[in-house]
């Protein structure tokens, strides 16, 4: 299994959420690390699928200490972005519930959970929209557009029609008309908040 379904699992079977916004969160994790928990930005000191840097890397450190984990694994980040959806950043969990397309809630995610400063906030929305139409976004992006996010593709350059379409319940067609049409739009009305690029405690 690659770490792109590993990912879309959890967000769909642990954390609840829709198709959409499961393809939301992982593109802005595919943007973020090329969705790798082993990517890291030495430079700000971020680590994982979601970069974090500063008290939140700290405390996914802390987590992984009391799981008996390394935080580089990837059971463990999922679970601690888990953690933080349902806690500490459980405002952002909500914003993300209400999104109800691919672009929409790769938006609410990049401006509530990561915190980014928004210049690759395009690059996140057709990331998740690849995701949601069964496509590899690894094959036609540059991974670690506004985090500095280091690490390749987890998802060997493949096609993830199948697996996307089969058991997350839906086809590619019906993103691929809907989420052009209205999720790209009300994404970009969104207001950009913060001034970090990666998931930070600011």
């Amino acid at each position: 299994m690659s770490n792109l379904d590993t990912v879309l699992a959890y967000l769909r079977n642990t954390l609840g959420l829709s198709p959409a916004q499961a393809a939301g969160v992982a593109g802005n994790l595919e943007v973020e690390s090329g969705l790798s928990p082993t990517a890291h930005n030495d430079k700000e000191g971020a680590i994982g699928l979601a970069q974090w840097e500063g008290g939140r890397r700290q405390a996914l450190d802390a987590f992984a200490a009391q799981q008996g984990t390394s935080e580089t694994d990837l059971a463990t980040q999922l679970a601690f972005l888990g953690n933080e959806l349902h806690g500490s950043e459980s405002g952002a969990y909500q914003q993300l519930l209400s999104a109800s397309d691919p672009a929409s809630a790769a938006a609410v995610f990049d401006q509530y959970y990561e915190r980014s400063s928004g210049s690759a906030r395009q690059k996140r929305i057709n990331a998740a929209q690849d995701i949601a139409a069964g496509n590899d976004p690894a094959a036609s992006m540059d991974v670690g557009g506004g985090s500095g996010g280091s690490g390749g593709s987890s998802s060997g350059g493949q096609s993830v029609a199948s697996k996307v379409g089969g058991w997350m319940g839906l086809g590619s067609t019906f993103f691929t008309v809907g989420v052009k049409v209205a999720g790209a739009a009300a994404a970009g009305a969104l207001v950009i908040v913060g001034a970090m690029h990666t998931v930070s405690d600011n």
